[in-house]
């Protein structure tokens, strides 16, 4: 999954649905973890690793029983680690 973390109502939507749809892939098939793929928290990143984004745009999103205790590897890219280079 990748370029998610809009911030208007559209965006929003469309990564609910996503997410909706990757909790019931692997609920039905089975999933090892998730791949980021970046490009992550639109449209300028987190402003620091507390970003209450990461909550609102990421944990509180991707929570469906089948995937919200799976691994995530995330491959940061341009939006995520703009104004956090350390991360």
């Amino acid at each position: 999954v990748g370029d998610w973390g809009d911030n208007n109502e559209l965006g929003w939507i469309r990564q609910n649905n996503v997410a909706s749809i990757m909790n019931q892939w692997c609920s039905e098939g089975g999933c090892d973890f998730i791949m980021s793929t970046g490009d992550n928290i639109y449209p300028n990143g987190p402003t620091s690793p507390t970003d209450t984004r990461f909550d609102t745009r990421w944990r509180d999103v991707y929570n469906g029983e089948a995937i919200a205790n799976l691994t995530w590897y995330i491959c940061n890219r341009n939006t995520l680690s703009q104004n956090i280079p350390y991360l």
